[in-house]
This record gives C-alpha cells, structure tokens and sequence, in this order.
C-alpha cells in the first residue's frame, strides 16, 4: 500500500482520535485512496482487506478508536464489494459494544452491557448498506450468525432492531 496512508495511520495511532480535524480529514483520505484506487474502482480486493485489517486492529479483534470505526463503517458502507472478513471484522466491534458495553464503538455514550440502542441499529444499517435498498450487499454466514448470537446475548432497546435483523438475515 501506499507510504502516505500507512503515515495516516501512524499519526492517528498517535492522535488516538482526538483531532476531529484530522479524523474527518483521515476517514475522507483513507476511503478515497481504497476506493478509488485499483480497479474495479468502489471495490476492496482482498489484499486490500488484508491491509485494512492489519492496520485496523487495534488488539483484541477491536479497532483502536472511535475515528477507526467510522473509517472503517464507512469503507464497508460505501464500498461496491467487501471482503467477508473485513465485514466481519467491521460488526464485530459493533457485538462487542453491544454485549460488554465498551470499546471504540460505545465510547463517548452511556451504552450499557447485552444492550443494542440505536447507535448500534444506524451502525448496523450503514454496514449492510440499508439505504442502497435492492443493491445492498449480501451478509456473509459469519456475519449472519454474529446477528444471531447478538439477538440471543442482548435486548434490542431500539425498536429497528428487530426490522433490521429480520431485513438482513431474509436478503
């Protein structure tokens, strides 16, 4: 990969998230570079999932901060075709918040423990591409039985958990 995004994430390693400046402007880099950069443009190729994930993970499967979380919803949010790990990967932060309460995608919110709010309902939607309707990406089995075991481990307190998980698992 390129020099100029592994320097991004070394500076964000080091900002730990806390320049919202450089967050916006590390997020906007970060998904142009994947996105536009190889051919089929819109697209993340397995190596560079690879990639993603080497640099994503913060330790213990999760992301190191909140503005790796947005990069990385966003990348799979936006992207035309995902890696099933990387995708993977990118919802299991939003389990782990939902189950334990903590990490990058409960920070900075009261999010209480076997709980899904509706943080992690928008999360979720972005993800599995809600909003491009017909054309939205198809959930690996990996992905499906994390949506299983987040119904069983938690209580949807946001009403569109229920749409959502139904919507997903049906597509």
């Amino acid at each position: 990969q390129s020099a100029d995004a592994d320097a991004l994430f070394a500076l964000q390693g080091v900002l730990a998230g806390r320049n919202k400046g450089f967050n916006v402007l590390f997020e906007e880099m970060l998904t142009a570079f994947v996105l536009d950069r190889d051919e089929p443009k819109g697209s993340i190729s397995k190596d560079q999932g690879a990639w993603l994930l080497a640099m994503l993970d913060g330790g213990e499967g999760l992301v190191a901060n909140a503005a790796e979380l947005g990069l990385l919803i966003r990348l799979v949010e936006e992207a035309d075709s995902v890696p099933d790990d990387l995708a993977s990967f990118a919802l299991h932060q939003i389990q782990h918040a939902a189950v334990t309460g903590e990490g990058p995608a409960a920070k900075g919110r009261i999010h209480f423990s076997r709980v899904i709010d509706a943080q992690d309902v928008a999360n979720m939607a972005r993800l599995f591409q809600r909003a491009k309707g017909a054309r939205r990406r198809i959930i690996s089995r990996q992905e499906a039985e994390m949506l299983f075991e987040m119904a069983e481990d938690c209580n949807g307190e946001d009403p569109a958990w229920d749409g959502l998980f139904a919507e997903t698992i049906q597509a």
